[in-house]
């Protein structure tokens, strides 16, 4: 019950707060049977949450084990289909734990379940594929081998943010064509861990955005390009990422400057959101006061609780899954006192006032940078863009 609560709870969030949401590829809907998730990890818990969230089948995850140690948070994790995995820094002695793992999932497969896993064992801020260890190899041959569970398939997913640390991120999922003993034998001639990690890695790779360069500016640059990207196609994008890189440092000077991300790059765009902007004045002031008193507070407490981690954003939006229905409800029956009945609109007026904040601060900032830019600057980041 735990684990259907927060499924549907989270796939309302995302709708509400994370709009900008995109999924391409693989038709994941269509697969059948015992499948490994194998999925980059940039973006914390937020990775897994996106994912439980979308798939319609019950994901049973591969969390890391030190998570486990209070015995309340083991109960919490287990109730929602998280099982321990133990890496060599939680302790040598910790690592024979990880064979009983590995029989749950083999058992889960026997029921045709899905496991998710993250492919590169840790979580950094990066747009780029790190190393894929050897876990999801290890599932996939023990799958393999027994007569049971030898149509497991592993499904490749590559998890892209524009941003890490800003809420209003642009995120595409994109998933690839799942991968079988068979695909590792005609790829690579064998099977055995090496050459599943080879297959992986490859498959891996077409779906992640990679951008290696650490340099601030064309972080910025980059974060700028996924947000304001025309399309959602992964081999366009792959391509943008390609011309950015051989850019000049000083072509994209701008991108350091405050609200760097929206950018209307033509007069259409210009008129648009302009007009936008001018309609949604009012309701977005609305929305400003009346979710300021609770989102900022917790967005302070996420801060403060995840300050030199990688944790922000997936405890931000757990937190606002969690306790914004419950500001909504009371809002609303303090509302009720002076409208009746009338008040309990709230619950649908509120979020949606929410909603248009976001949508005004956009097209506000892309009329802000239009200002900013030059003339042939805009007209270079747009081809730069696209």
């Amino acid at each position: 019950m735990l684990y259907l609560y927060a499924k549907y709870t989270a796939r309302t969030a995302l709708k509400i707060f994370s709009s900008r949401l995109y999924i391409g590829g693989y038709d994941f809907s269509q697969i059948e049977g015992p499948i490994v998730l194998a999925v980059n990890h940039s973006g914390s818990f937020l990775d897994a949450m996106m994912l439980g969230a979308l798939w319609n089948r019950d994901i049973h995850f591969l969390a890391r084990g030190d998570a486990f140690k209070k015995p309340l948070a083991n109960k919490l994790l287990t109730a929602l289909h998280n099982i321990p995995i133990f890496r060599l820094s939680e302790g040598k002695e910790n690592l024979g734990n990880n064979d009983e793992t590995f029989e749950r999932c083999q058992e889960i497969f026997r029921k045709k379940g899905i496991v998710l896993i993250f492919a590169e064992g840790l979580c950094i801020h990066e747009w780029k594929l790190r190393p894929v260890k050897k876990g999801t190899a290890r599932m996939a041959l023990s799958a393999w081998e027994d007569k049971t569970t030898e149509d497991l398939t592993i499904l490749p997913i590559g998890v892209n943010y524009s941003s890490f640390h800003n809420f209003d991120a642009r995120i595409f999922i994109n998933v690839g064509a799942p991968i079988s003993a068979k695909t590792v034998e005609e790829a690579k001639g064998m099977v055995n861990p090496l050459q599943v990690n080879r297959v992986l890695t490859t498959a891996m790779e077409e779906q992640i955005f990679h951008f290696p360069n650490e340099d601030a500016t064309y972080a910025a640059a980059y974060a700028a390009m996924l947000y304001n990207a025309p399309t959602t196609n992964k081999d366009v994008i792959h391509a943008m990422g390609k011309k950015l890189e051989a850019t000049p440092k000083e072509k994209l000077s701008f991108f350091p400057t405050p609200g760097h991300k929206a950018i209307a790059w033509n007069s259409t765009q210009l008129i648009f959101s302009f007009i936008t902007a001018l309609i949604l004045c009012i309701p977005a002031l609305a929305g400003f006061l009346l979710n300021a008193p609770y989102y900022y507070p917790v967005r302070n407490f996420a801060r403060k609780k995840t300050r030199k981690t990688v944790f922000f954003g997936s405890v931000f939006f757990g937190l606002l899954m969690i306790t914004y229905p419950y500001y909504a409800l009371i809002l609303s029956a303090l509302t009720c006192i002076f409208l009746g009945p009338w008040g309990l609109l709230g619950l649908v007026v509120l979020p949606f006032l929410g909603w248009t904040v976001n949508k005004f601060r956009d097209s506000w900032w892309r009329l802000v940078n239009w200002g900013k830019l030059k003339k042939e600057d805009r007209e270079y980041l747009r081809q730069l863009f696209n």
